[in-house]
């Protein structure tokens, strides 16, 4: 008994298990020292691996030992079993619960023991029944009815009363004849019959256009009310039921009784008195925009240029990039820098010059004199990458854009356009016969193409393109022209169309284009405006004219007297107070010259 004692303290196993979990640990460590002592009497006793190594893993809900494998000491945790309970990970002792999820649809009450239990609050006892009062007593829900005749949830019947009763609740039918809704808007009148509301059907009614005649054209109107609503205009009331307030628009009415407001081209006034010749386009109307010499600007109150009292050098930006723009004593100061137009490129030119009110200037302000390839010559082909002027190689290098030449490359380097009359021939009669119709890109008259067509065959009647005959004509109407300033007649027994100049419709009430009586209608001048009308001029003969006044005013200043064209000096003569034009040449570019009226041109 007493070996087997012994040996057993010997044990490595038991005596780690001993030392972790029990007092018996520590008795059977001082035996085993004392046999070791006396190994002469126990000579089976000898060391372990296990004997300094502790186990432990520090969970309370495992058996920790330690296992000799193949000499090295190995930790064996094993988790208490607990059967149905679970191990609080506190003491290690086996409970019924640690957190709510181990009761299911209860909870886990600490101050019981760790044990499960029906509710720990009065609201764990909620079972959504008006008519029961929800407690939680000693850890279980306790329903309690609420007084017979409470009030509960209604069930949505306006025709029922809802009230508990032995803790359900209960609908009661109201009296019969209880106005109610029964939420239908085609019926009126509503009450309650045998816990049912119901109406009586409003005639014609209607919730959507579907529960009308929509084959009869039947729509359902805000009122619920089936109609077949009016024609939003009519042909004789279109001016008034289809105007938009839009003098761009002609507003008319289709014969299915709806607007349209088709975008015009008519004459109107933008309200800017800054913009002249006001037109409507694309449904708005605009003007162009007054061009002041540099160093003033449009008044918008009077429409009249005015020279710029500038503070800062912002004040006096032109908007070209090519001039310098600075205020030097409250007046504008504008330099042109041609070095700003040099865009490095041989084929536009070398004569690059900053001139921003020359026709042909660009955004800039920048004129460029253009090819520096003579198109006659041989060599009519700039190349830009050697700075030459070559020959031609190809026929689309003599490309001229126009359709109605022959382009070609000579083996001479040069390039041949020749004009192909037939090239012309448009087979529409109204033009003239295509005999007549002729390739010459130089005309002013020319087309896109090139050609130039000599007109309509029919001497003042009706050219119809149609029957390729000439028509008489019946009615005024059908002899109107684009020009408003004439009178278009029809002659019935000749059957032709005459047109013929009336100046009283040019009086435009303008003091400064001239008096009425100078205002002439004549379409074929090239000074005509749209309407056909010659507008003779400032009547002030040089002096300055101002329109808010209907007076003329003596100039004060050269700036006063730009008249817009870049290439000519204005003077101010301050003892007469009028203006002189003076033209000069050398603000042309090369191969132009300064026309008083239209600036730069070819001579």
């Amino acid at each position: 008994m007493v070996m087997l004692g012994l040996n057993a303290c010997c044990d490595t196993t038991f005596r780690t298990r001993a030392r972790a979990k029990s007092r018996w640990g520590t008795l059977c460590g001082v035996l085993s020292v004392l046999l070791l002592s006396w190994g002469g009497f126990f000579s089976g006793c000898q060391p372990s691996v296990c004997d300094d190594f502790d186990p432990d893993d520090g969970n309370a809900c495992t058996d920790d030992s330690c296992d000799d494998v193949d000499g090295v000491a190995t930790a064996v945790n094993t988790p208490v079993d607990c059967g149905d309970q679970v191990c609080n990970p506190d003491d290690g002792e086996c409970v019924d619960c640690v957190s709510d999820s181990d009761c299911g649809s209860g909870f886990c009450s600490e101050a019981g023991g760790n044990v499960c239990v029906e509710c720990l609050l009065d609201s764990h006892c909620n079972d959504s029944n008006d008519c029961t009062t929800d407690t939680c007593v000693s850890a279980t829900c306790t329903f309690t009815d609420v007084a017979d005749g409470t009030t509960c949830a209604e069930d949505g019947n306006d025709c029922t009363d809802e009230s508990c009763s032995a803790g359900v609740c209960t609908s009661t039918d109201v009296a019969d004849g209880t106005a109610c809704d029964d939420g239908d808007v085609c019926t009126d009148g509503d009450v309650c019959t045998a816990s049912a509301c119901g109406g009586t059907a409003v005639a014609n009614c209607c919730e959507i256009d579907a529960d009308c005649d929509i084959a009869a054209g039947e729509v359902c109107n805000a009122s619920n009310q089936c109609e077949t609503p009016a024609p939003a205009c009519t042909v004789a009331t279109a001016a008034v039921d289809c105007n938009d307030d839009d003098a761009c628009t002609d507003d008319t009415c289709t014969a299915e009784g709806t607007c349209e407001n088709t975008n015009n081209t008519a004459d109107c006034d933008d309200d800017d008195l800054c913009t002249s010749n006001d037109v409507c386009a694309d449904g708005a109307c605009a003007g162009t925009q007054e061009q002041c010499a540099q160093g003033q600007t449009c008044n918008p109150a009077s429409g009249n240029c005015e020279e710029i009292v500038c503070a800062t050098s912002a004040d006096c930006d032109d908007g070209f990039s090519c001039t310098d723009d600075t205020c030097s004593a409250g007046t504008c100061v504008y330099t042109t820098i041609n070095a700003r137009c040099n865009d490095g490129l041989f084929c536009t030119g070398t004569s690059d010059v900053c001139d921003p009110y020359n026709e042909d200037a660009n955004a800039a302000g920048c004129v460029f004199a253009g090819d520096n390839c003579d198109p006659a010559s041989t060599t009519p082909i700039c190349n830009e990458a050697t700075d030459l002027c070559v020959g031609c190689t190809t026929a689309a290098q003599c490309d001229d854009g126009f359709s109605c030449t022959t382009d070609s490359c000579l083996g001479t380097g040069a390039c041949q356009n020749l004009a192909v009359n037939s090239a012309c021939a448009d087979i529409l009669f109204c033009t003239g016969s295509d005999a007549s119709d002729v390739c010459n890109t130089a005309s002013a008259d020319a087309g896109a193409d090139g050609c130039v067509r000599l007109g309509d065959p029919c001497a003042g009647k009706l050219c119809n393109e149609g029957t390729d005959l000439c028509d008489n004509c019946t009615a005024n109407t059908q002899c109107a022209d684009e020009f408003s300033c004439t009178n278009d007649v029809c002659n019935g027994a000749a059957g032709t169309c005459s047109h013929t100049n009336d100046a009283t419709k040019c009086a435009d009430a303008l003091f400064c284009t001239g008096t009425d009586g100078t205002d002439v209608c004549n379409p074929a001048n090239a000074d005509a405006g749209a309407d056909g009308c010659v507008r003779l001029g400032d009547p002030c003969a040089g002096k300055l004219c101002t329109e808010a006044t209907d007076s003329c005013v003596n100039c004060t200043a050269n700036t006063q007297c730009s008249d817009g064209i870049s290439c000519t000096n204005d003077f101010c003569t301050g003892a007469t107070g009028v203006c002189s034009h003076v033209t000069d040449d050398t603000k042309c570019p090369a191969g132009r010259v300064c026309n008083a009226n239209d600036g730069c041109v070819v001579p």
